[in-house]
């Protein structure tokens, strides 16, 4: 919609002849401005720190373990609550279907207790503890029962924090696992595939750990560079800001200033 309006604008400026190559790239120039502002806004509130301070963090392994486990503590929290919510769903209707038949499907209460570690017997109204949480997908029910949307709503948060706290210890243990190989020599008795694959790995992860580094720098600098573009772009040498150029075209193409008598910006707006 916002694409179809500016196509309308750019062929009326052509059709009065106010607007030529020129002025097309300024006003290209300044619509693009308005995508700058809202890169600006995001840069100060999140690129402009987090994301250079992300990719540092990345290119050391010991710092980028301390904020996986950070990360894996918080999850841990999330975890044992969703679980203790589901514990509390799965109990309630569980007793329900043992005392009345009623309430969540069968089916789903023993899907819940299997991920909780209890096996569900209502024949006989026994439930026995089994060693291991037996994981799996959420099946898909053509119940729609207020009983059984709690229960699985409660079931799949439980699975997403578990899901989550894994795959942060998973990563914290091939961070410790790679960090132990650069504390270990190449093998001296190993074939020659293992000592150059050891090798390989090592190079391949100091290389990786360096373009980090830059991509970091890079990131860095583009953000200082777009706010500094930003905050210059009116001046009138218009020596630090790409923003800039095709900015006075755009003011003759709109009809603001006559061509060849550009006032500074500060009379325009007064």
């Amino acid at each position: 919609m916002y694409a179809f309006a500016g196509l309308l604008i750019l062929s009326y400026l052509w059709y009065e002849q106010r607007l030529d190559l020129q002025g097309i790239v300024g006003f290209v120039y300044a619509a693009s401005n308005a995508w700058g502002l809202v890169l600006v806004t995001l840069l100060l509130g999140y690129g402009l720190v987090a994301v250079p301070q992300w990719l540092h963090v990345l290119s050391y392994d010991k710092r980028h373990v301390e904020a996986i486990y950070a990360q894996a503590v918080a999850a841990e929290d999330a975890r044992l609550s969703a679980k203790f919510e589901l514990m509390d769903v799965f109990n309630h209707y569980r007793d329900e279907a043992g005392e009345s038949g009623g309430g969540a499907s069968k089916e789903l209460i023993r899907e819940a207790g299997e991920f909780l570690g209890i096996a569900v017997n209502f024949d006989d109204g026994q439930d026995e503890v089994v060693s291991e949480c037996i994981e799996g997908d959420t099946e898909v029910r053509a119940s729609t029962s207020r009983e059984d949307f709690e229960l699985s709503a409660a079931l799949a948060a439980a699975r997403r924090s578990q899901h989550r706290w894994s795959d942060l210890v998973d990563t914290g243990w091939v961070l410790e696992d790679r960090m132990a190989c650069h504390n270990v020599d190449a093998p001296l008795h190993g074939s020659a595939v293992e000592r150059l694959s050891h090798s390989l790995m090592l190079t391949g992860h100091s290389l990786g750990s360096y373009l980090t580094r830059a991509a970091a720098l890079f990131c860095a600098i583009l953000s200082v560079g777009i706010i500094s573009g930003q905050a210059t772009m009116f001046w009138d040498t218009k020596w630090s800001s790409l923003l800039a150029i095709g900015y006075d075209e755009l003011l003759w193409a709109l009809g603001i200033v006559q061509k060849g008598a550009f006032p500074t910006p500060h009379v325009i707006f007064a």
